[in-house]
């Protein structure tokens, strides 16, 4: 658990620093991609581990927030944006199950 752990957030690390170093030059409609919060709710699609999928919610968001501190939104916008990805992913989840999509994560 750990190890999956340490996995995701080195993950999340590196994709914050791809998408605000390299990234950042290449807007699409004027919007430039945001792979975090992407891979937030892929994560939280196909693996069923609630705390697993809590910590990646939670440390996304902090990635995200400790490396964009000069932009005019607060510390925790990306916190709350990705916690509610998640919540509506649980509930949804609940509600609705896709049986060859979700992977166990043991």
């Amino acid at each position: 658990m750990i190890k999956r752990l340490i996995i995701v957030l080195i993950f999340l690390y590196f994709l914050v620093l791809f998408q605000n170093s390299f990234l950042i030059n290449f807007k699409i409609f004027g919007i430039s991609p945001n792979l975090v919060l992407l891979a937030v709710i892929l994560i939280n699609v196909f693996f069923e581990d609630s705390f697993l999928l809590l910590f990646t919610a939670l440390m996304g968001g902090f990635c995200l927030d400790a490396f964009s501190i000069g932009s005019s939104r607060f510390f925790g916008y990306y916190i709350i944006i990705a916690l509610v990805i998640y919540f509506i992913i649980s509930y949804s989840t609940k509600y609705f199950t896709f049986p060859h999509i979700r992977t166990s994560s043991k």
